[in-house]
């Protein structure tokens, strides 16, 4: 399909007519991984003449994941975006000849604090839609709550069909659905144009609560501080994700390229109020910024973000 083209049309179906002998089947069982409207089984051949469709797609099947976390409901994948949509065998028939198959998949990539879990803890998952019904998004929580962290993202969109004749002379060079975890009911299927939507690096975080900012502290109060001297910050934030410094407006890290970690120590030199801004984005994209001012005089909070807990509460 082109860019643009809505998800719910069909690609245009031009007639051409077929012979064929039906003289075998494979029956199918529909699978717990299963979704949406089975086929009951692959027709190998089919008999006398009919019309049926041809197909000509302008690219490969697509599909967009959305996550919900960081929050104290379940955490579940939504799956929309699938394209194209089924394609009718021939002219008004509601069977159909192509139809789009999915495959999430996500395993645990890092924690926050670099220490692995325990063996006993959910750290991966599966899930595969059968989309006989594109017009809608697939929403789906695991039955199991997943170990916080950063997870791979793997997306896989591809086309399958009942009527594999119809689709090439030879299937030497088509694979089937033969994942471990393939549902009984894509068993002998081939597999046709599979895509993967996100590239290999792609992560996502998973933590099962709100964000919120803890506390900034800096030297003691009401001390003052030396001129030349290092003065040290230290905060906490519940939640994760990547924090950044910035030293009068200016970018400074102590970890990686481009994030700070605490504690972090800033360099006085003169006597002029300085600014440390700490900004927290945490997985879910929400943004927490702390500012504090120091000097020879010491320091003090001059914003803070709002508390999302005590916004629950109003």
């Amino acid at each position: 399909m082109e860019e643009g083209t809505a998800p719910d049309v069909p690609a245009p179906c031009l007639p051409y007519r077929v012979q064929y002998q039906l003289n075998d089947s494979a029956p199918v069982v529909l699978g717990e991984f299963a979704e949406g409207t089975a086929p009951p089984k692959i027709v190998l051949d089919l008999e006398d003449k009919e019309d049926v469709c041809f197909y000509k797609l302008d690219g490969f099947p697509r599909a967009r994941a959305s996550f919900s976390t960081c929050n104290s409901a379940a955490f579940a994948v939504g799956i929309g975006g699938i394209s194209p949509p089924p394609m009718s065998l021939y002219p008004g028939s509601e069977e159909p000849m192509l139809f789009p198959v999915v495959q999430f998949t996500s395993e645990l990539n890092r924690t926050d604090d670099g220490h692995w879990p325990p063996w006993d803890v959910k750290t991966s998952m599966e899930h595969w839609i059968l989309a006989a019904d594109t017009s809608r998004p697939y929403i789906w929580a695991p039955e199991y709550e997943l170990y916080e962290g950063w997870y791979n993202i793997h997306l896989e969109v591809s086309l399958t069909t009942r009527f594999p004749t119809l689709m090439a002379l030879s299937h030497g060079s088509v694979a089937t659905y033969n994942e471990t975890k393939a549902p009984e009911v894509l068993k002998g299927f081939y597999k046709y144009l599979p895509r993967r939507q996100y590239p290999p690096g792609t992560v996502m975080g998973i933590q099962h609560r709100m964000s919120r900012f803890r506390i900034l502290e800096g030297p003691p109060e009401l001390q003052e501080i030396p001129l030349h001297s290092e003065v040290p910050f230290s905060w906490e934030f519940e939640g994760f994700g990547s924090t950044y410094c910035f030293v009068d407006g200016k970018l400074s890290q102590n970890y990686g390229e481009l994030e700070c970690r605490s504690p972090f120590n800033v360099q006085l030199h003169d006597k002029r109020n300085h600014t440390l801004t700490v900004l927290m984005k945490d997985v879910c994209g929400n943004n927490f910024t702390v500012e504090t001012k120091f000097g020879t005089w010491g320091y003090a909070l001059t914003k803070v973000p709002a508390d999302p807990y005590h916004e629950l509460d109003g």
